[in-house]
């Protein structure tokens, strides 16, 4: 066995690849369009036939895809958007961008996702949106959330950056509500070698902004800047190799179910809960391999002495980041979720022997 246990698993990735992705890049760079060009869009005709949404542009990263999905929305200053006390931090900045409020919800502690009766506490007359976080791969019972915020006219914004793949009841993550993200930042399933994001709608006049506010406000009709923009878009390069892995993406969910199983089956008489346990019941991508022990933090030690690399995802809620500590409130579930999470080595570049030493060394542990 290897005497460390990386993490991420990018390098055996790149290696056990290396000549489809060095191809892909030689021809993208040959081609001498950079940036717009055939890939990008044979990107954004791929998520969209995929995902069945009439509309989709790729962005420079999930975080714009995020705040120009708002700005789209037409979120104001002094709006307040529902949004789970536990997620990554661009899910709650892209909102402060706008000069929105973010209002942190609670969660549901078997899957992290956000408990939609702990957002009904929380709506005012001035809340506007929800965006929904696909955390860890997890989905929600989809009929329920598209009702919630039908029932309450707040607009949906799907935070799928971690969920491409994931299906449940015959909805696909990228497929909910009026918006939806992805992110192709390197830790995710599918990603650029850099950083990269879409946006998926069925709204016309959202996917029309998008596309020039990701271009400085160009309208490509007129050649004019008339609206707000920014520069937010990914190269050619990156754009073939997503819709590469895209195109092989079946085949990588099917080894990802299998070394969850793996796990799933090694530690299912230990005392710790694992989070992703609802994907096993429709399909998940298992983005992260996240279990919950009281013994978090020694757990952790004793894996980084046997060599194996491991993370937490999240360490806090976000409202204890100093730039978003002006919108604290309390969320039980999540501060106890924050103290007790931690992510195993997960990528199809692991092996069954691999994934057994660690959970030999998490029972050794327990034992």
């Amino acid at each position: 066995m290897a005497t460390k246990l990386s993490f991420f698993g990018l390098n055996r990735m790149y290696q056990q690849h290396i000549n489809n992705i060095s191809e892909l890049r030689l021809k993208a760079d040959i081609s001498g369009q950079f940036l717009s060009g055939e890939n990008s869009i044979s990107l954004e005709n791929s998520l969209s036939a995929q995902f069945k949404r009439e509309y989709s542009i790729t962005v420079g990263s999930g975080t714009d895809a995020l705040f120009l999905s708002l700005n789209a929305l037409k979120i104001q200053p002094d709006d307040e958007v529902l949004i789970p006390a536990f997620s990554f931090i661009a899910s709650a900045t892209a909102i402060t961008r706008t000069g929105a409020k973010p209002i942190f919800v609670d969660i549901d502690p078997k899957n992290a996702l956000m408990d939609l009766s702990d957002a009904e506490q929380k709506i005012t007359n001035k809340t506007k949106a929800i965006i929904f976080v696909d955390l860890y791969g997890n989905l929600p019972n989809i009929k329920a959330l598209e009702e919630f915020a039908q029932n309450h006219d707040l607009k949906l914004i799907e935070d799928a950056a971690q969920a491409i793949g994931s299906e449940r009841d015959g909805g696909k993550a990228g497929s909910i509500g009026d918006i939806s993200i992805f992110s192709f930042d390197p830790t995710k399933p599918i990603h650029a070698f850099g950083t990269g994001g879409a946006i998926l709608t069925n709204n016309k006049e959202v996917a029309h902004y998008c596309k020039a506010a990701s271009q400085n406000g160009k309208n490509p009709k007129t050649g004019k800047y008339d609206q707000f923009g920014i520069n937010s878009r990914i190269s050619e390069s990156q754009a073939a190799l997503i819709q590469w892995q895209l195109e092989n993406y079946e085949e990588q969910l099917a080894v990802r179910k299998q070394l969850a199983e793996r796990y799933r089956s090694n530690l299912n008489k230990l005392p710790v809960e694992i989070l992703v346990n609802e994907q096993f019941q429709y399909t998940g991508n298992f983005h992260k391999f996240v279990i919950q022990t009281k013994q978090r933090d020694a757990l952790k030690q004793h894996l980084a002495s046997h060599g194996i690399e491991t993370r937490i995802h999240y360490a806090e809620c976000l409202y204890y980041h100093p730039i978003l500590s002006d919108f604290r409130n309390q969320c039980f579930n999540a501060e106890t979720l924050s103290k007790e999470v931690l992510s195993l080595p997960f990528y199809p570049e692991l092996n069954i022997a691999e994934i057994d030493y660690i959970c030999e060394k998490i029972k050794t542990f327990y034992s």
